[in-house]
């Protein structure tokens, strides 16, 4: 297994075994299988410098303080902004978590469209939803996102 550290939410297909899958969340260190270094999708983000190898704790502090300055540029923000704490209202949050939620939901729509119809069953099944076999990729699509 390895550690891993992706800015982006991704699902990796075994080189060998496209049946098999391994995903990581955005911004989340998260345990891999080896094979996952070899797929393609791995080795694209890895170029782009979206994904990191985690080895020792000097690499989780790096992507700790790195990612920090990078979460706020992608949010348009900059470092030199004087933060309040309490200052935000509770209404904010509610809207930033909603939000968040919005775009997550998005996403996972996104994902789930680029996959077919077995893969989508076979995640209906690992989710524990009651889901017929040999159906139509809208089928799938529909009780996931039920």
């Amino acid at each position: 297994m390895a550690r891993v550290f992706s800015k982006q939410a991704a699902t990796f297909n075994h080189p060998k075994d496209y049946e098999t899958t391994a995903s990581v969340e955005a911004l989340v260190f998260a345990e891999v299988p080896d094979w996952v270094m070899d797929s393609g999708m791995f080795k694209l983000l890895e170029k782009s410098k979206k994904i990191e190898v985690i080895v020792s704790r000097a690499d989780i502090a790096k992507v700790e303080k790195s990612n920090g300055k990078d979460i706020m540029k992608s949010l348009g923000e900059t470092s030199d902004e004087v933060v309040v704490p309490g200052a935000d209202l509770k209404e904010d949050k509610v809207e930033t978590e909603d939000e968040e939620a919005e775009t997550e939901a998005e996403v996972e729509v996104e994902e789930y469209e680029k996959m077919t119809a077995k893969q989508l069953y076979k995640l209906c099944t690992k989710k524990g939803l009651e889901v017929e076999a040999q159906q139509n990729k809208d089928y799938y699509l529909e009780k996931l996102l039920a």
